[in-house]
């Protein structure tokens, strides 16, 4: 007969202090705490399983997201493109890094002429929809998704960007007749897209 197991109040407070560590939500020990997920970590920690890390595939294909009262302008396809943060160039055209940056539709020509996948609003609403796969250091910028431009509720052209809020990933956008600068990177991949197996 196995014996019961009781929690002690030191045991508590490690698990309590390892739950904040690791930014868990009541929500996430709530779902730790679900059926058979504890034995099924146990077996990862005994070295009977291992976790293995998704592949996220991102259609570049689909018609992306449209805003109620926008439509899209232009739209660049890209295949199957599988996710990796590292492929992802951040790019930034030296005329955005002086004090007067460059307008919207000059960065437009350049990141679209450049031998590099743009890659398009699909990514943007893929990573929104899974911020945990949005590296950290992406925090500090705006990242623009120039393979998909939209005409606004006005009808003025514009692109759509990545921002970190403070709390949590979000979307916005910007008109091309504004200006563009340092912290206004675009995302870009010098490889093309990676086929579905």
């Amino acid at each position: 007969m196995t014996d019961k197991f009781v929690m002690s109040s030191r045991l508590a407070a490690e698990l309590d202090h390892a739950f904040e560590r690791n930014n868990f939500s009541a929500a996430d020990v709530k779902l730790l705490s679900k059926g058979n997920t504890l034995s099924l970590i146990r077996d990862v920690l005994q070295e009977y399983s291992e976790i293995v890390e998704l592949e996220h595939y991102i259609d570049l294909n689909a018609r992306p997201f449209v805003p109620k009262g926008w439509q899209i302008c232009s739209y660049r396809e890209g295949g199957q493109f599988k996710w990796d943060a590292s492929k992802v160039q951040l790019y930034l055209d030296p005329i955005q890094k002086g004090k007067s940056g460059a307008l919207g539709r000059e960065i437009y020509h350049l990141v679209t002429h450049l031998d590099h996948l743009v890659l398009n609003a699909n990514v943007l609403d893929y990573l929104l929809s899974r911020p945990h796969i949005i590296p950290e250091s992406w925090k500090s910028f705006s990242l623009y998704f120039w393979g998909t431009l939209y005409h606004d509720e006005t009808s003025n052209v514009c692109v759509r960007y990545l921002i970190w809020r403070g709390d949590k990933w979000d979307w916005a956008s910007k008109r091309l007749y504004e200006t563009f600068h340092g912290t206004n990177y675009a995302a870009l991949v010098a490889v093309g897209p990676a086929k579905k197996k």
